[in-house]
């Protein structure tokens, strides 16, 4: 079932402790899917959406949606003009600045390159020599090194459809994305479908979490509760599910 969202909820919820907070969630323009996913309208879906909803409500607070370029999220967080985002540790450069939640689900970085010409490796080292297709203002922190000796050359695009199309035309080697994300854009986009394959190997893997602003450090212990009674009850792995 998926869950959606009015980008500011009316209805305030109370909590036994207090009146309800709103709670400001950056979800980027193009969204993140099968994350966050933007619809037509100011309706969001996704599983980190349907986990945060049914979490926040729990304890008395709605959510407002909001859409920041990605280079403005942190600094907005620092001062407290947004509350979270989805984000790795390992994205974040300044990351004891805030808090984050357990981990939600495991990110797997990997490439997708044309079926017809595909990028094969086992290290990073032979990826040395090629283009790689990335997200303007995402870090790679596993591949960022090889970017500014330029042993791999950096390719961004404005969202991740682009960074498919930038391999599809024959202006990069492969894509570097989250292996659910990618298959989600070709599974959605017929232009793709039978054009790319992914690789066996992960160049990276994390966990993929909530990052809140330190105010809310207090609801994160509590929002770690509940994460882990969804998991235990099957709960969490049915909403992933429903995006597969």
């Amino acid at each position: 079932m998926k869950f959606f969202l009015r980008s500011l909820f009316l209805i305030s919820l109370f909590s036994t402790a207090a009146f309800a907070k709103t709670m400001t969630f950056n979800i980027s323009k193009n969204g993140f899917p099968p994350y966050t996913i933007k619809n037509s309208g100011e309706a969001v879906s996704g599983i980190f959406v349907e986990v945060i909803q049914q979490i926040a409500q729990s304890y008395g607070h709605d959510i407002e949606v909001i859409s920041l370029p990605r280079k403005r999220v942190t600094s907005m967080m620092l001062n407290e003009q947004v509350d979270l985002t989805v984000a790795a540790i390992e994205w974040i450069k300044n990351a004891d600045d805030f808090i984050f939640t357990d981990g939600i689900l495991d990110s797997r970085d990997v490439l997708f390159s044309l079926r017809k010409d595909p990028l094969l490796f086992s290290k990073l080292e032979d990826l040395y020599g090629n283009s790689l297709s990335t997200h303007l203002g995402y870090y790679y922190p596993f591949l960022n090194a090889a970017f500014v000796s330029q042993k791999i050359l950096r390719r961004d695009a404005l969202s991740f459809e682009s960074m498919f199309k930038l391999a599809l035309s024959n202006r990069t080697d492969a894509v570097v994305m989250n292996r659910d994300v990618g298959l989600w854009m070709i599974k959605n986009n017929p232009e793709f479908q039978g054009q790319f394959i992914s690789s066996d190997k992960a160049i990276n893997t994390f966990k993929l979490r909530l990052m809140f602003n330190k105010k809310w450090q207090p609801f994160v212990n509590k929002f770690n509760e509940k994460l882990a009674l969804m998991r235990e009850s099957g709960e969490l792995r049915k909403i992933i599910l429903s995006y597969r």
